[in-house]
């Protein structure tokens, strides 16, 4: 049952930091443009929100610097968590390593799917690790 908890929290923690690389992504391309409050569009097109109903993958931020900075820094967090995943398969106890870097995804521009994707990974992780009593 440890195996199989553990494979569900890869998969998550993968998944996780892959939907966060990607805002970072379409962070970067935003280039020099600074954010007007707390919660951004990772893609910025003419159809987003509250103009338009695309979905540009909304996010949030507490850094106040431009696109071009928090971007870069989301995607040293995806980097971040995949490392925390890959920690994960090879059976070290990275569950708590990885639920503190999903407040951190969610701090810094990484949307909101991929933080709770992180927090379930970290937790089957915690709970797929821990002694059985006895």
């Amino acid at each position: 049952m440890a195996k199989r908890a553990l494979l569900v929290s890869a998969i998550l923690g993968i998944i996780a930091s892959v939907l966060g690389a990607y805002h970072g992504y379409g962070e970067i391309l935003q280039e020099r443009d600074t954010p007007k409050g707390i919660v951004i569009n990772a893609f910025s097109r003419i159809d987003c929100p509250p103009a338009g109903n695309a979905n540009c993958f909304p996010a949030m931020t507490i850094l106040p610097t431009t696109f071009m900075v928090f971007g870069t820094i989301t995607v040293i967090v995806a980097v971040f968590v995949l490392v925390c995943t890959i920690l994960i398969i090879a059976g070290k106890n990275a569950g708590l390593l990885l639920l503190v870097a999903s407040v951190v995804l969610l701090l810094v521009g990484e949307g909101f799917l991929p933080p709770v994707l992180g927090t379930a990974a970290g937790l089957v992780a915690l709970w797929a690790s821990r002694k059985p009593a006895s």
